[in-house]
């Protein structure tokens, strides 16, 4: 949640995943797939700008802050909403990523997998329309000139990929597989790095929040380091869905870090 989302072409706009209206934690046995309930179409929600997103998050101590996030995220070639004949929407995506976040909502870098709508104009940063895209973002809440924008890494290449972003001499690294993507500078993070999260997210009523149940969305070996010890951990939280409605959504939660995530696509406005 947190963060960033993008749909069309070079127009810079926020993908604000936390913009919650409610929050809704649940426990879960480990092998035991959760359902919630919502309508039945595959629209578009119209002009509305409604995220909502499945999620595992883990937070540490304020001293020393997280450092370090990466986990093992498959390929989804996502189904994004379509339009209803009056409205295109305003946002409109899919994505799957691993992030290091601070307090606010959109204190965040991330990277991960996302696919934007055509017709929507959330997309900005040279992603590819309809098509899904390797990326990263970066944000400080309350900042609109530093809002977590997607910025294109480059196009997916349809294989499980592992996705790390880290702190490193001054610079946040955003690495697939341990290859540098991008290089960018901390001068700009005003807010403590105080947790990690994996996630999926959409930005509308209609789109695809993970799988499906074929072809389920698999976050996999999740960790994080707090502070420069080196340490491993993987203690990540209960999985919970959260934002502007609860679509039909169904995981599995294997372990502390590993959950599978899907939907059959057939929800729309809540």
């Amino acid at each position: 949640m947190t963060r960033s989302v993008h749909l069309g072409r070079p127009r810079k706009i926020v993908w604000v995943l936390a913009i919650a209206l409610s929050v809704l934690a649940q426990s879960m046995a480990s092998a035991t797939p959760q359902r919630a309930f919502a309508a039945t179409n595959a629209e578009c929600d119209g002009l509305q700008t409604n995220n909502t997103w499945t999620t595992r998050l883990k937070s540490g101590a304020p001293s020393p802050y997280v450092t370090y996030a990466g986990a093992t995220i498959n390929y989804i070639n996502y189904t994004l909403c379509h339009g209803n004949g009056l409205s295109d929407p305003i946002q409109s995506s899919s994505s799957a990523w691993i992030s290091v976040e601070g307090p606010g909502s959109s204190d965040i870098v991330q990277i991960g997998v996302i696919k934007c709508n055509s017709i929507a104009s959330v997309c900005g940063n040279n992603m590819d329309e309809d098509q899904v895209d390797w990326f990263y973002a970066w944000g400080v809440d309350g900042d609109p000139f530093k809002q977590p924008w997607a910025n294109r890494i480059g196009l997916a290449d349809g294989y499980t990929h592992r996705y790390t972003v880290y702190l490193s001499s001054g610079s946040w690294i955003f690495s697939i597989d341990g290859t540098t993507k991008k290089t960018l500078s901390d001068s700009w993070r005003s807010w403590h790095a105080v947790r990690s999260e994996e996630a999926v997210e959409i930005h509308n009523e209609g789109d695809q929040l993970g799988g499906t149940s074929s072809n389920k969305q698999t976050f996999r070996g999740a960790v994080y380091k707090i502070g420069s010890s080196g340490t491993l951990y993987s203690d990540y939280g209960n999985v919970f869905k959260s934002g502007h409605c609860y679509p039909w959504v169904n995981w599995t939660q294997l372990s502390y870090a590993d959950y599978d995530v899907w939907t059959n696509n057939s929800h729309g406005d809540c």
